[in-house]
């Protein structure tokens, strides 16, 4: 068992199977955190609560959703009172995207986009931000993208639900500034995960993608410490503050040359 202990005692993590949302499990494990992973691979949800409870001795509870239907946010709202669970950190990681010109691009693989993405992540927001509230305690991160920064060709509705997320979270964070909940988002660059194969992208954009222990370790180091916006790697920062501060018509030429 790791020997600094957990700034959290229970914590509920959405598309938790893979990438970075596993690994925000394994590492919150180590460190003594009991949790509830949300997924749809539930082949993947049983491995990991064999491997975490029996390396970590932990409780991993799963449930294995999908987040494309309102049903499942009241399912793991209903699990959550049933079992009298009091989370105090909730991770809304689940993403999906998809890579092409609009007009080539499947509507309904648009609007699953939104539905997970925005329509999930703000119903289980305020469903654990009244949890925690009632409880005096507790963080809610948000996982946005730095495409959440700048216009992006090829990402119009996965780009905009991120930039959604970015704008809410930081929203909240105002909005409930006085109170004993932190709301922070994460904003990620290109992460080594199967996001790009599941969003079929098929331009090789020669980038070298960050290492996801890596993020989720300095992540949790920020969360640690009640920062509000999050975004890791030096040149992920330089990137906020060039599509923030500079004119659109250099920030433009500058997306046509991604």
């Amino acid at each position: 068992m790791n020997a600094i202990k957990s700034t959290w005692n229970y914590a509920v993590i959405t598309g938790a199977s893979s990438g970075i949302g596993y690994e925000f499990a394994k590492q919150l494990a180590a460190l003594g955190t009991n949790l509830l992973l949300i997924s749809r691979k539930r082949k993947e949800l049983m491995n990991i609560k064999f491997e975490f409870e029996t390396k970590y001795g932990v409780v991993v509870d799963f449930l294995d959703v999908d987040l494309n239907t309102h049903d499942s946010y009241q399912k793991i709202e209903e699990y959550i009172t049933a079992n009298d669970l009091k989370p105090d950190l909730l991770i809304n990681n689940a993403g999906i995207g998809a890579f092409g010109e609009f007009l080539n691009t499947e509507i309904d693989k648009e609007l699953e986009i939104i539905a997970v993405n925005i329509n999930s992540l703000v119903f289980l927001t305020k469903t654990f931000l009244r949890l925690m509230l009632s409880n005096n305690s507790g963080t809610i991160l948000n996982v946005s993208s730095t495409m959440a920064f700048r216009k992006s060709r090829y990402w119009a509705v996965y780009s905009s639900t991120k930039s959604f997320v970015l704008s809410f979270s930081r929203n909240l964070s105002l909005e409930y500034e006085n109170s004993d909940v932190i709301i922070s988002v994460l904003c990620p660059g290109k992460t080594q995960s199967s996001f790009d194969s599941n969003a079929k992208v098929n331009l090789n954009y020669n980038t070298t993608k960050a290492s996801s222990s890596k993020v989720v370790a300095y992540t949790l180091s920020q969360l640690m410490k009640k920062k509000t916006l999050i975004i890791p790697g030096l040149n992920n920062k330089i990137k906020y503050y060039i599509f923030k501060y500079l004119p659109e018509f250099i920030t433009n030429s500058i997306i046509r040359g991604i």
